[in-house]
């Protein structure tokens, strides 16, 4: 795009502007000058008729009417503009003509009927080819009597001639006119543009960061006041420059400070150095106290850092709505000792300002300044100045806090892993394939350490198959370590057990052990039993007991009976082969840890080649979809009766972690899930 300087602007506007008055004025005066002659026409031509029609009339009274005729020739001798003069009788027969050939006729035009029918002296504006004719008429009248009507017709020419000299002589001045106004334009505007090029210079020197730079321009005009402002504007952009400087350089040492008291003394040496206030105290937020944290401008002897001070309830939310709020005296009262106020003086303008710090809603606590040394108020730059530095000390308080959060939450994170990590060694280490049984499990925790434990113990020396599966109230970290008491329970349990029944194995006499004792001896993973011994652990384990659903079972595979016992625990379901009906294994029982003396029934039912047992915890059953719908009992007993006709453990147990899986899909869990499925494959046998 092509630039127009200002100085070409601003002459051709002048020279415009000139131009259009001029024209007006010669419009106007050209206007004027014909109307006056047209008006002098009329005049000059009504004067006329009126003499023309006294002298015919007296004429045709004393019966002279050969002078009617030398009255029409020397009207349009001495007339410039007279191009006919007539007289009619009042037949509007012409007695008299400028024409000769006209007298004795009749007048039969228009402008005729128009004359007969005139009262007094008339004109009419007449167009023809000749331009416009100005039709003047007046009646004859003695003493009342019409005699008949006199006419002269007076052509334009003359005001035509004198318009059009009168049109040059205006062009003539009008550009003598114009072309000393451009001329004066021109130098009028090289002088108003020289020291706007000046400014324009400097401009383009300050924009290139050279502050320092300034502006002479001696004019007394508003050019030279805008160029005192400039000045100025320069002068305070330095200032700022500094001040953005040392602002930015102060942001950066506090934003990787790590101490709080260097924060605070980082942040009063920026207030310091940028505002220059009188005095200033940071007060750090604490437990909803404000302890003064550092002071500036104070008496070196009195020791203000650790007061808890008070301010107006009413001013704090203030300022924390408005991010800086101005006033005219505050007085902090040390709450440890009331009668210690320290009162912040304020400079001469009477201001102070508080500002807090916060960020992201967090208040830290409050920067108050009280007064500037140079006595000038408080502007919108201080309140930006403060408000970064507070902000950024505010972020380092958050940083710091951070820090030492980070460095928690990384030690609870490692402690985490690896409580994760001793977690998933209670669970089998493999699954249980034999001859005459499969068991398979899957266990997905809803964080790191879950609730939810399944275990399973093979008993080669009784041909006995142990299925345990438990649920601690809520997950995380206290409930894995109940998981692990449980394990640790069943664990001890059946190592006492079998080293009793080694060493009686060894002993001399190791037949003729009573029978009683050797059935109590190898009951004692029994479920009923395991459950009231794990009951009575849990409620002995600490003041506050958690409660536990437990569901104990064990699998004779001599003679493919399951005996069990239920805490309160999800009720196992047996799918028959031979029906595809769903047969669950109901007992009665409270859950562990709800009262010391509990007694849990324990049951037994026949199993038969092709069965398939599925033990779960209600975290399948509670789980939800990403629109909040629950997977339920009847998804699970569906998914469990196709699951239970598939040919092996494994196959089953896949067929239902894939259903519930496609079912809740990226939905996070609420709870642990866990499943365990066992399929029979043989009436008995060994495992």
């Amino acid at each position: 795009m092509v630039r127009i300087s200002l100085k070409v602007q601003y002459s051709l506007t002048v020279s415009l502007l000139l131009i259009s008055v001029i024209s007006l004025v010669s419009i106007f005066a050209l206007a004027h000058e014909t109307k006056s002659l047209i008006e002098e026409r009329l005049l000059r031509g009504k004067a006329v008729v009126r003499n023309l029609a006294t002298a015919s009339a007296e004429a045709i009274l004393s019966d002279n009417e050969l002078n009617l005729f030398s009255y029409c020739k020397d009207i349009v001798t001495n007339e410039a503009d007279a191009l006919e003069v007539s007289v009619m009788r009042l037949d509007s027969v012409f007695i008299a003509h400028s024409r000769p050939e006209m007298v004795g006729k009749k007048c039969v035009t228009e402008n005729c009927n128009s004359i007969m029918d005139s009262k007094q002296i008339t004109a009419r504006s007449i167009e023809s080819d000749k331009g416009k004719i100005l039709s003047i008429s007046s009646p004859m009248n003695v003493l009342d009597k019409r005699l008949g009507f006199v006419n002269i017709t007076l052509s334009d020419e003359s005001i035509r001639k004198k318009t059009e000299g009168l049109k040059k002589d205006i062009i003539r001045l009008s550009v003598i006119a114009i072309s000393i106004g451009i001329f004066l334009t021109i130098i009028l505007a090289h002088f108003l543009v020289v020291p706007i090029k000046k400014l324009m210079a400097g401009a383009s020197i300050v924009g290139t960061g050279d502050f320092a730079h300034r502006i002479k321009i001696s004019s007394k005009n508003e050019i030279g006041e805008l160029a005192n402002k400039f000045n100025s504007m320069a002068a305070s952009l330095l200032r700022s420059k500094e001040q953005v400087a040392s602002l930015n350089e102060t942001s950066r040492a506090i934003n990787t400070t790590i101490e709080k008291d260097d924060v605070f003394k980082k942040a009063i040496d920026a207030v310091t150095d940028i505002i220059r206030p009188q005095q200033t105290i940071i007060c750090l937020h604490d437990n909803g106290n404000l302890r003064v944290a550092e002071t500036y401008g104070f008496d070196p002897r009195i020791n203000c850092r650790g007061l808890l001070i008070k301010l107006p309830e009413s001013l704090i939310i203030d300022a924390i709505e408005k991010r800086f709020v101005a006033v005219k005296q505050i007085s902090c009262i040390p709450c440890d000792d009331p009668s210690n106020k320290i009162d912040l003086l304020t400079a001469s303008n009477g201001e102070m300002v508080i500002v807090p710090l916060v960020y992201e809603q967090s208040l830290k606590g409050f920067v108050i300044v009280s007064g500037k040394k140079d006595g000038k108020k408080f502007i919108k730059t201080d309140q930006e100045y403060l408000e970064i530095i507070a902000s950024s000390s505010a972020i380092a308080l958050l940083n710091i806090e951070l820090l030492a959060d980070t460095a928690e939450k990384a030690r609870m994170q490692s402690e985490l892993e690896m409580a994760e990590t001793v977690q998933r060694t209670l669970f089998p280490d493999e699954p249980v394939v034999s001859d005459s049984i499969d068991v398979y499990g899957y266990f997905q925790s809803a964080s790191e350490t879950g609730g939810d434990w399944y275990y399973t113990l093979m008993d080669k020396m009784t041909n006995s198959l142990y299925v345990f599966i438990g649920d601690v109230t809520g997950h995380g970290v206290p409930a894995a370590l109940n998981t692990a008491t449980a394990y640790s329970f069943v664990r001890t349990i059946n190592l006492i057990r079998q080293n009793i029944i080694s060493i009686i194995a060894k002993l001399p006499n190791a037949n003729q052990i009573d029978t009683l004792m050797s059935r109590h001896i190898y009951g004692m993973l029994n479920p009923a039993y395991v459950l009231k011994l794990l009951n009575t652990i849990l409620m002995k384990k600490s003041e506050r007991p958690f409660l536990m659903t437990f569901f104990s079972s064990l699998i004779d595979c001599s003679t493919m009976k399951i005996y069990y016992a239920n805490a309160g625990h999800e009720m196992p379901l047996v799918y028959r082969a031979n029906s595809g009906e769903l047969e669950p294994l109901v007992s009665s029982g409270v859950r562990l840890g709800d009262t010391p003396d509990a007694s849990f029934e324990q049951k037994s039912i026949q199993l038969y080649p092709g069965d398939t047992i599925f033990w779960y915890t209600d975290g399948i059953i509670e789980a939800i979809d990403n629109k909040g719908n629950e997977y339920g009992s009847r998804r699970l007993y569906r998914t469990i009766r196709k699951a239970g006709a598939l040919f092996s453990a494994r196959d089953a147990i896949d067929y239902c972690r894939n259903d519930f899986k496609s079912f809740v899909k990226e939905t996070s869990l609420n709870d642990d899930v866990t499943l365990v499925v066992a399929k029979v494959k043989a009436r008995q046998g060994t495992l």
